[in-house]
């Protein structure tokens, strides 16, 4: 009987052994769920990384489903809710952006101003010069010169000087300064100092350059692309479910606290 004794005693040790191992295991997969939740709001608030705190706020509630506790309910359903919003919001690809811009960076050093070249096929002139079989060389010296220079009295456009030597490699630095700081402010989700970044780089390159020149156009096309993109995103509060998986958290623990606490 003694032996029987003991041996059932032992059995239940065993099994209450077990069962504080089990809570004690429960215990801290909650504490590392909460640990997750802090790192989702610090990686939104710091970073503004969506993905990121998306992945964390899944692993918390992965931990929560695993407790198999109905008490948990309230807390997965705010954890759901952050997950939606989390789900709608957009992440702004600013690795991306840096190096569109960073590409544009290297086309400055080749910008360069066009020059002007007239068509004068129908000009009176021209016509008048070749009158004749066409081969006299004042008609041959008329259509040389007449590709770079052109009178017009009706001319309303502002006439702006080729660019050239130092002045043209000041406008360059001044553009790719410009540019480059549109790079920082991309990764730091900067947007005001993006989009100031890059009005300044327009605003030097219709300054200074040639609208007509294709490098020109083409850099300023794609400027214009690149300010409509968003480099910032307003992150969701996750304070909620912060607050859910904590009282959960607490109310664990009133019945042992209320069990220990009897006589």
């Amino acid at each position: 009987r003694l032996v029987a004794q003991l041996q059932g005693d032992q059995q239940r040790l065993s099994q209450r052994l077990e069962t504080v191992l089990g809570e004690s295991r429960k215990e801290w997969r909650l504490a590392e769920a909460e640990h997750l939740l802090r790192l989702a709001t610090l990686r939104l608030s710091a970073l503004q990384d969506i993905t990121s705190a998306k992945a964390l706020v899944e692993g918390a509630d992965e931990i929560l489903r695993e407790q198999s506790d109905p008490g948990a309910f309230a807390a997965r359903e705010q954890l759901a809710r952050s997950l939606a919003t989390l789900n709608s919001t957009q992440q702004p690809d600013r690795t991306g952006l840096f190096l569109k811009l960073a590409a544009q960076r290297e086309l400055v050093q080749q910008l360069s101003a066009q020059s002007p070249e007239f068509d004068t096929n129908a000009d009176a002139l021209g016509a008048l010069t070749a009158d004749g079989d066409g081969a006299s060389r004042l008609s041959q010296w008329w259509a040389e010169i007449s590709k770079y220079f052109q009178i017009d009295f009706n001319a309303d456009d502002n006439v702006r000087p080729l660019l050239a030597g130092q002045q043209l490699n000041q406008l360059r630095l001044a553009l790719s300064l410009t540019i480059e700081q549109a790079q920082w402010a991309a990764l730091n989700g900067d947007s005001k100092v993006y989009t100031q970044a890059l009005d300044d780089a327009r605003s030097v390159l219709l300054a200074n350059f040639n609208a007509d020149n294709p490098q020109s156009k083409a850099m300023l096309d794609s400027l214009n692309a690149l300010a409509e993109q968003p480099v910032s995103v307003v992150t969701p509060d996750l304070s909620e479910s912060l607050a859910a998986v904590q009282a959960y958290i607490q109310r664990r623990h009133l019945p042992a606290d209320a069990e220990g606490g009897k006589p």
